[in-house]
């Protein structure tokens, strides 16, 4: 609150995540404030209690496209997640590391596939390396297939350290939350490092970025389609498609009306 009040006036004030600050907060930056902005990269549906603070805000952004539809009368817009423009990480074929390096957040929903994908791809292709973070809360949750198969930790690896390590690798992996198709940060990542991805989430065939050459989406039924992904080249997406996601023009796209 001090850090807000040491200015009588913002130009523009965009708030990350709008559901953990105070309501006390979020006013006294409305106050000084020119244009107040907001960008939720989680699903509405699930966290509706985020829906009473859309009002506060002069455009309130969301990252799952097809939530737009359903919560049109909050009149909320579309902004995807975006790859940071750090001019240190540049595409390498220098594969140093795994072919495949994966790191996430422990959870439920979808650590069945997750174990079933480690299952079919250490037949086919080493070294791979997934990590897996997990809380004191969901600790009990941890099988003993998952302590074998996977490096679990409750050390928080920061993200420009994911991405030296991702950006040694062949493949990215991404496995979609069950409750919402927002794209996340993985997809970006393969952008920016023209890199192959692996998701699980459908809706990337839609988009401009997509070749299936780059993605393939993976389903319940569909693991035998992997061996010929995996001979494919990476196909160069076009840099006005490339660009297109990057912070820069996300942040222009979102702060520019």
């Amino acid at each position: 609150m001090s850090l807000i009040k040491s200015n009588k006036k913002y130009d523009i004030c965009l708030v990350i995540r709008a559901d953990v600050f105070s309501k006390n907060l979020l006013h006294e930056a409305k106050k000084r404030s020119s244009k107040f902005i907001s960008f939720f990269y989680d699903g509405l549906t699930f966290n509706q209690h985020i829906l009473s603070l859309i009002p506060l805000f002069d455009h309130f952004y969301i990252f799952d496209k097809t939530e737009l539809y359903a919560f049109k009368e909050h009149n909320v817009k579309y902004a995807p997640n975006f790859y940071f423009d750090y001019p240190e990480l540049n595409n390498t074929t220098d594969y140093r590391g795994n072919k495949i390096y994966y790191i996430s957040s422990y959870n439920s929903c979808r650590i069945e596939i997750i174990e079933s994908f480690y299952k079919y791809i250490t037949q086919r292709i080493s070294p791979v390396q997934f990590d897996l973070i997990y809380t004191s809360e969901n600790e009990h949750e941890l099988t003993e297939s998952v302590k074998q198969y996977f490096n679990c930790t409750q050390t928080l690896v920061p993200y420009q350290e994911q991405l030296k390590l991702i950006q040694h690798t062949e493949i990215i992996l991404d496995f979609k939350m069950t409750f919402h198709s927002g794209f996340s940060f993985r997809i970006f990542d393969g952008i920016k490092l023209r890199k192959k991805v692996i998701t699980t989430n459908p809706f990337v065939i839609n988009e401009d970025f997509y070749h299936p050459n780059n993605f393939f989406v993976l389903n319940q039924n569909n693991e035998h389609g992997l061996d010929d992904f995996l001979k494919r080249a990476y196909v160069p997406l076009d840099e006005r498609i490339r660009a297109k996601y990057s912070f820069e023009s996300w942040l222009k796209t979102v702060t520019d009306y």
